[in-house]
């Protein structure tokens, strides 16, 4: 991944993070610490890729003020006994160690505890709804990623998906559920994920609203 700036003005300049793959089409995106992707063919001249950016900086700025705005807001954790933590949407007091560090351990591992045995109360019936089944699942602590799949059929997910309401986990199972049949983000991506949910639109809007929780 190659990181290069943008001369946005005489006295400013807008670096963004450049990210090349087998896609057909130029996006963006603004990651929850506010930085800039382009995602980008493999074949795309630079020149293109800054004209992209150009004329999407409006959209580029608004988006990093939105994200700021958050940050300001995110929830600082102390890791102390008897301190309240969100899981699966309604806020509880976990049962952790003095130790800072060993509190911030049993949190995650708590975390990723409740995302396996959900998930996995989840699969028989979302698999049957589109029509794939995992060949691995597995929890992990990726900072900027709810869930990925592998060409290989390895599902992960994030332990942080706990900290939200379980529906917001059965999005992201049925985002990765459908990459098994579809590796892109094409039209009939799309059409696999709405076959296991519906109103998955929906799920995926609150899901950017609760990427402040990344921050655990």
């Amino acid at each position: 991944m190659l990181f290069t700036a943008l001369s946005v003005n005489k006295s400013d300049e807008l670096t963004y993070r450049l990210r090349r793959s087998r896609r057909r089409t130029l996006g963006l995106q603004i990651d929850p610490d506010g930085s800039v992707v382009a995602r980008v063919p493999f074949r795309a001249p630079l020149p293109l890729v800054d004209t992209f950016i150009r004329q999407h900086l409006p959209w580029i700025h608004r988006t990093q003020q939105r994200v700021r705005a958050r940050l300001r807001l995110l929830p600082v954790w102390r890791f102390e006994a008897g301190e309240i933590f969100p899981v699966w949407g309604e806020l509880r007091a976990l049962n952790l160690s003095v130790d800072a560090p060993l509190c911030r351990k049993t949190a995650l591992t708590f975390y990723r505890l409740e995302v396996e045995k959900y998930a996995k109360t989840l699969l028989p019936v979302l698999t049957t709804r589109v029509g794939t089944w995992p060949q691995r699942l597995s929890v992990g602590l990726a900072r900027h990623r709810w869930g990925s799949c592998s060409s290989r059929g390895h599902i992960r997910l994030n332990a942080r998906l706990a900290m939200m309401p379980p529906e917001l986990l059965e999005y992201v199972l049925v985002h990765e559920l459908a990459h098994l049949r579809q590796p892109n983000h094409s039209p009939r991506f799309w059409e696999v994920v709405e076959s296991g949910l519906p109103d998955y639109r929906e799920r995926r809007k609150r899901l950017r609203d609760y990427s402040a929780y990344l921050t655990l």
